[in-house]
């Protein structure tokens, strides 16, 4: 006897109508009534439901809620650009995000918007007020738009709140358009203290600082902002603690030497730790002692690391350029891994060496000995710093 889909357990229902698309969770439905009437929740499940932030858009999603016989299963919400035409006032929006937020059990809020516009916040901050109105403390997956660093600053109040909300977050991928970084420490120091508020539970963060003009790195100054820096010389809250990251991102982003030791305090869960073009005081010796960190405290779960230096430093010393450094070791940890070191060589070219990075940082107690080392001494050669040339540097 050959059954039929409808009647297939719950659980293998979910499982297949995990691998269709909503389009063919739809077409299932119109079978017959019965179709419709047994699979009615399992149309929505998994389903990523598109939206803008519209009075047209949010009425029909209030309305669809509210039709349904029973509870719809929606877990992600991808939140996409309006018209400008379309674009109605918080005060008209966020009623109507909360009353489809409250009927609903979401893990996953996500944004799709361009990088290059400054209407972040104008997104970000309705659906964040709706969704500690509502108080959805089931999200576990915020991918933010991009948002000034100044938007960041909470009241106690609001801080306590955040904290309620969001304390089963676990991944938190994040944006930024500040280049004021350096300029303007105190912003970056009121940004992480929202990282932290939010980020009791945080297993994986990332962080991304879009950069205008954009590829426009901005030259670290010793002497600018340090007044309004930490004790330590760092941007990060004094007592920052993030207890159970195990994915640490970081691209573009200012940070220091403490910073990093205090993102990186959880030792014993770290499995990834990636960087890409972040910027650094003095990079030569400062990431020659972020690495000697991860060694003294061996970081023993660490099976992927990834630092992106090349071809970033040049308004810091023309005289050098750092390699990039990749360990992938999905079978043991990055103790036991060779690492892939890639160098500039010239203007396009690349030079690739294999070397094992935890010998390299036992045989050196100096910067340039390490660098010289692990490059094969071509780290200060004329092919590595080719790119930094005037002509080089003014075709970028």
């Amino acid at each position: 006897m050959m059954h039929s889909l409808i009647s297939l357990p719950q659980e293998l229902v979910e499982m297949i109508f995990g691998y269709l698309s909503l389009s063919d969770r739809g077409k299932v439905r119109m079978l017959s009534k019965d179709y419709n009437s047994r699979f009615q929740v399992a149309f929505w499940y998994s389903a990523r439901v598109r939206i803008n932030l519209t009075i047209q858009c949010l009425e029909r999603l209030v309305k669809t809620i509210e039709q349904c016989d029973s509870t719809i299963p929606i877990e992600n919400i991808l939140i996409t650009q309006a018209r400008c035409w379309q674009k109605h006032s918080p005060s008209r929006i966020v009623p109507l995000l909360v009353k489809a937020f409250s009927a609903l059990q979401l893990r996953t809020i996500e944004f799709q918007l361009p990088t290059y516009k400054s209407v972040g916040f104008e997104y970000w901050k309705p659906v964040i007020d709706a969704i500690t109105e509502a108080n959805q403390t089931t999200i576990e997956v915020i991918n933010s738009p991009p948002v000034q660093l100044s938007n960041f600053a909470l009241s106690k109040k609001r801080a306590k709140l955040y904290q309620d909300t969001f304390r089963n977050l676990r991944e938190l991928r994040i944006t930024t358009t500040s280049s004021s970084q350096h300029e303007r420490p105190d912003l970056t120091q009121r940004f992480w203290s929202f990282i932290e508020t939010i980020g009791e539970n945080l297993e994986s963060l990332k962080i991304t600082a879009v950069h205008k003009p954009q590829g426009y790195y901005s030259k670290p100054d010793p002497h600018r902002g340090k007044r309004t820096r930490q004790p330590d010389g760092g941007y990060l809250p004094e007592k920052l603690s993030l207890p159970k990251l195990r994915s640490l991102r970081l691209n573009d982003v200012a940070v220091t030497v403490n910073d990093l030791k205090k993102l990186l305090k959880s030792a014993d869960t770290m499995e990834s730790f990636v960087i890409n073009g972040c910027q650094m005081d003095d990079p030569k010796n400062d990431w020659f002692e972020v690495l000697k960190y991860l060694k003294a405290n061996r970081f023993r779960k660490l099976q992927r690391l990834v630092l992106l230096l090349s071809g970033n430093y040049w308004g810091v010393s023309n005289s050098y350029d750092l390699p990039e450094l990749r360990v992938d070791s999905y079978r043991g940890n990055w103790i036991s891994g060779n690492c892939l070191v890639q160098l500039r060589s010239g203007a396009n070219g690349y030079r690739q060496m294999r070397k094992n990075l935890w010998e390299e940082l036992e045989g050196h107690d100096e910067a340039d000995g390490f660098w010289s080392s692990i490059t094969n001494q071509k780290w200060t050669g004329e092919k590595a710093v080719a790119w930094k040339t005037p002509k080089a540097t003014n075709n970028r």
